[in-house]
């Protein structure tokens, strides 16, 4: 039987804190029986030795972990470095979350179930047949056959946003891939390319291990809930088609932060003088994610002296 190591009290006094996250961190064991391993040494728990539906995170002694892990190039410790025991953390594989807003999983696991690429495609396809519906359907709209694309900074979003590109190009759509973005940056992305739509590739607040497809309409704003409702239905009829070899969409890269950045400074109640004057210093935690990219740019702009927390270190995470 599992015994919870002893250390567990050293833990909590050395953090002075607990966290309880229901139904996505399920459950932190120490295994007080395996001792430290020694250079080279593997434990002999492994991601197979989790029970089915389940994926595990193996943190030995001193070794670095993404969360809460500062700059260690400048020599602060790993916040995994005080452990005397290797720690094993179990997150349960989570269903797959279908809404009107788009749709959220954890990575992983069988289709239908999760976030994987086969339903990607499914949700993708049946977000572009509703785009084309809609938009061929308004008379007062000319379509442009362009839909914007951009992510966080999550490890899964490079596989997430090319099953998605590839899909919306397989159904005849042009898609403006703007890469590491953030969502206000995504949502005046697609007015400012003039798009039919766009998709936002995040799951804001939620763990490393899940990832999600935000909806947009031409406007930049998520979908109605009548509208979100239909996408979900063509979805479960899969009534959807692709566009033969002739007509298949093509792919751009562009950058918008810049534009973003532009279109704050120009607001008539942003005093760019003013607030250069009074020469403020501000700390920055960007949460090792997109933040991280657009805020110096626009905190320089203004002037403003700034302390990155995280700005540096996001890259690191994404290994």
């Amino acid at each position: 039987m599992w015994r919870i190591a002893p250390g567990i009290l050293h833990i909590i006094a050395s953090f002075s804190f607990i966290i309880i996250c229901p139904l996505r961190l399920v459950s932190i064991l120490l295994f007080h029986h395996h001792l430290p391993p020694q250079p080279g040494q593997r434990t002999s728990l492994s991601s197979s030795s989790a029970p089915s539906g389940w994926s595990v995170d193996i943190k030995r002694p001193g070794e670095q972990s993404p969360p809460n892990t500062k700059n260690n190039e400048q020599g602060q410790e790993s916040a995994w470095s005080g452990f005397q025991y290797p720690v094993f953390i179990f997150f349960k594989t989570m269903s797959l979350i279908k809404s009107i807003s788009g749709i959220r999983g954890t990575i992983g696991g069988p289709a239908g179930d999760t976030l994987n690429p086969l339903d990607i495609v499914k949700f993708t396809s049946a977000y572009a047949t509703f785009i084309r519906k809609s938009t061929v359907a308004d008379e007062s709209y000319t379509p442009t056959n362009r839909i914007v694309v951009g992510r966080d900074a999550r490890i899964s979003g490079d596989m997430v946003l090319n099953v998605v590109c590839g899909t919306l190009m397989g159904m005849g759509f042009d898609v403006v891939n703007i890469g590491l973005a953030s969502t206000p940056t995504t949502e005046l992305a697609v007015t400012m390319a003039q798009a039919d739509g766009g998709i936002i590739i995040t799951a804001s607040h939620n763990p490393r291990h899940w990832n999600a497809l935000k909806l947009l309409n031409r406007n930049g704003e998520f979908l109605t809930a009548a509208d979100g409702k239909e996408v979900l239905e063509i979805a479960a009829e899969e009534s959807f088609e692709y566009a033969d070899v002739d007509h298949l969409g093509h792919l751009t890269a562009e950058h918008y932060d810049e534009r973003h950045v532009e279109s704050v400074l120009s607001l008539p109640l942003v005093d760019v003088e003013a607030v250069r004057e009074r020469r403020f210093r501000v700390c920055v935690d960007a949460i090792n994610s997109v933040g991280g990219i657009i805020l110096p740019q626009l905190l320089d702009r203004l002037g403003v002296e700034f302390n990155d927390v995280d700005i540096a270190n996001w890259p690191e995470y994404n290994k």
